[in-house]
């Protein structure tokens, strides 16, 4: 049998058919994306070669009745939201289907006063919600918190910043402070090179790595600490309203230096 081969300079299409059928593992599932790819490159194939839907399946190596059902669910692969999704059905209902919306509004409720959640605070939400969900395992709920978060684009993320009370509390003091000493500033008798600004932070004293370059594979990544890991120092800095930085203090347990 005479094996068609569609444009052999090698457009951007059949470029990826090459890919997908030079897997060395074969699957039988393509995604959403792939099989609208595949159905794109068949029709041209039909198109410009005047060769059947068969043929041209048997070209791209593609059994003739999955081209075939592809064409009728063409409409439904089109709509679909997720295109690396391997089917267009949408899969069993979700159980906190009902309360996915409480769920994002204590999300958004918990967070806008800066306080943290997690899947474990979910959990429990839900429970509230759901009475019946206390027959469900911990690893079941969990599971079902994560898809939860995956559809709704939600993830663990480290703090960017910490603080006692929220930004939006102190709001109004910040601007009081600034309109009590914005008038002192810019008085003729106040030299900006004598009004210090200080703050301090704890540092410590000996900031080691926790990441380093080694082998793949390597069972064990062994790093070297100091025996002061967990001893800090308290760094004060101090800026002039005139834009001047002074030499930062470093305060060891009642001791202090001056850093250049």
């Amino acid at each position: 049998m005479k094996q068609h081969i569609y444009c052999k300079s090698g457009i951007s299409s059949t470029r990826r058919l090459n890919r997908i059928a030079s897997r060395t593992t074969k699957r039988n599932q393509y995604s959403v994306e792939e099989k609208i790819r595949i159905l794109r490159v068949v029709r041209t194939m039909v198109t410009e070669n005047n060769i059947t839907f068969g043929e041209a399946a048997s070209a791209v190596t593609i059994d003739p009745s999955m081209i075939s059902r592809w064409r009728k669910q063409e409409g439904a692969l089109g709509s679909a939201k997720r295109p690396e999704m391997l089917r267009v059905m949408d899969g069993p209902r979700s159980i906190l289907l009902g309360i996915e919306s409480d769920l994002l509004q204590f999300i958004d409720t918990w967070r806008n006063k800066g306080l943290p959640v997690n899947r474990v605070a979910l959990i429990r939400k839900a429970r509230t919600l759901l009475p019946h969900l206390e027959s469900k395992s911990e690893h079941a709920l969990k599971m079902t918190i994560s898809r939860f978060m995956k559809k709704h684009r939600l993830v663990h993320r480290m703090a960017t910043h910490k603080a006692q009370r929220h930004p939006s509390e102190v709001e109004g003091e910040a601007l009081q402070f600034l309109a009590y000493v914005r008038p002192i500033l810019v008085q003729s008798n106040h030299d900006p090179n004598f009004i210090y600004n200080m703050d301090q932070t704890p540092v410590q004293m000996a900031m080691d790595w926790k990441v380093t370059i080694d082998k793949v594979g390597a069972r064990t990544v062994n790093l070297r600490t100091s025996a002061s890991e967990t001893k800090r120092v308290t760094v004060a800095v101090t800026l002039t309203a005139s834009g001047r930085r002074v030499k930062s203090m470093v305060v060891f347990k009642g001791e202090y230096a001056l850093l250049s």
